[in-house]
């Protein structure tokens, strides 16, 4: 493919790229451009042919760095469908290769990738994941990943549905399925996986966002010490969870163009994931003219995430607005399709302008609860204080008497000041 094909393509950044040259290195069976844009430049991939072509096939599958399965699909039929890079499907009959018979996968050229995301979450043991069987890396990045084909309808359909019938009882419970999706993935990070919260690279990425989005807020967390860096799944949305008689599972275990150009850091807490999933919650419903059932799913998804995921992740310090909490991973969410709209020369979505330009009112009101928080310190270093006279003989004990009160009213403001932030299920 020539660079004028490249540059026409729908997943090029064209709001944002501004040269394309083709360069040296590829795998065999992949072609390597060198794009440059306003924010930096990538490595892209596209491949030289399809999976149509056998001996293209085979060159791409014995590349060193492939791994995992590489299913035989001589015989499989093959059709291309829309995607960021190439995608196809390859679908067997009845009659194909031991353990393929009656399968269907997704085979994924990723043009540009940031971690090598889809081998990481191949490697995760959750019952929830459609995680990839088999892929293509090259400098730790995802080249090309086959993904096992989702066999049950997406949450959009089916919240599509349930809103036309007006059923809020339908919606909450799938609601609550959801969350506990979510929170089993959460679940399945092993401990070693999870890392010390990174709270000044996050907020660095959050000034990127803005600056890039020319977006007219501003807002940094001090993120709560239960607030860990850890794998997370990146791309969660209504899209990729789809709803089964028994179980919900998770598609899109790839990562890809967005995240690789934004800078999306490897680890990421992960209440992103769910802040992710009620971003796509509130835009579906606001699309079918459905917000009013967008409270109540939001709490009830929230309460199933919280009683599956991590204790330390779900405690209500984690969940604190005043810490960040759900709402600033909200916040980047919204950024980033500003950011999306900027990259692809597109029209922003009116909820997200609608959504940024309520951050001012939900800041000031963290402001004036500072004030508690404040007192409370007033009250601490107060007893410090007198209890430190009194143990040096300076006051009498009549005045010393003054520290626990001081104590207790220094912890009662703070519990106070903390009771006051947003409810993390509440909508902005």
């Amino acid at each position: 493919m020539s660079v004028e094909e490249i540059i026409a393509e729908s997943w090029y950044p064209s709001g944002i790229a501004t040269a394309l040259v083709e360069a040296e290195g590829a795998p065999a069976g992949i072609a390597i451009f060198r794009m440059s844009t306003r924010w930096g430049t990538h490595n892209l991939f596209h491949p030289t042919s399809s999976p149509q072509d056998s001996q293209w096939w085979s060159e791409v599958t014995s590349n060193p760095g492939w791994w995992g399965e590489s299913p035989d699909i001589s015989n499989a039929e093959i059709t291309q469908f829309p995607s960021d890079g190439k995608a196809w499907k390859a679908k067997w009959d009845d009659s194909g290769p031991a353990g393929w018979s009656s399968q269907t996968v997704e085979i994924r050229c990723l043009p540009l990738d940031g971690h090598g995301h889809a081998k990481v979450l191949a490697e995760v043991d959750s019952n929830n994941l459609l995680s990839a069987i088999g892929g293509l890396q090259f400098a730790g990045r995802d080249i090309l990943v086959i993904l096992p084909e989702p066999e049950h309808p997406s949450a959009l359909e089916v919240i599509s549905e349930l809103v036309l019938e007006e059923d809020e009882a339908g919606l909450n419970y799938l609601a609550t399925r959801l969350g506990q999706a979510l929170g089993g993935f959460a679940a399945s990070i092993k401990p070693q996986n999870h890392r010390p919260y990174t709270q000044r690279i996050w907020n660095d990425r959050l000034k990127k966002l803005e600056d890039w989005s020319k977006a007219n807020t501003l807002w940094r967390a001090p993120h709560s010490v239960e607030t860990q860096g850890t794998i997370t799944h990146r791309n969660i949305g209504l899209e990729v969870m789809h709803i089964g008689p028994d179980e919900v599972q998770i598609s899109g275990c790839c990562d890809g163009l967005f995240n690789a150009i934004t800078g999306l850091q490897q680890n990421n807490p992960a209440i992103r994931d769910l802040a992710s999933l009620f971003t796509s919650l509130s835009e579906h419903l606001d699309r079918l003219n459905g917000l009013r059932y967008e409270e109540g799913m939001r709490k009830a998804m929230l309460a199933a995430w919280a009683a599956k995921a991590p204790e330390r992740w779900s405690r209500p310090r984690a969940l604190d607005t005043h810490c960040g909490g759900v709402a600033i991973w909200e916040y980047e969410q919204r950024l980033e399709g500003l950011v999306f709209a900027h990259a692809w020369n597109r029209d922003v979505a009116l909820p997200t302008r609608a959504w940024l330009a309520k951050v001012s009112r939900l800041q000031a009101s963290m402001f004036g609860d500072r004030i508690w928080a404040a007192l409370s310190l007033v009250c601490w270093s107060g007893a410090a204080i007198i209890t430190a006279l009194w143990l040096d003989g300076g006051i009498s004990n009549v005045v010393a008497v003054a520290a626990p009160p001081l104590l207790f009213a220094g912890f009662w403001l703070r519990r106070w000041y903390h009771s006051r932030a947003r409810p993390p299920w509440l909508p902005l």
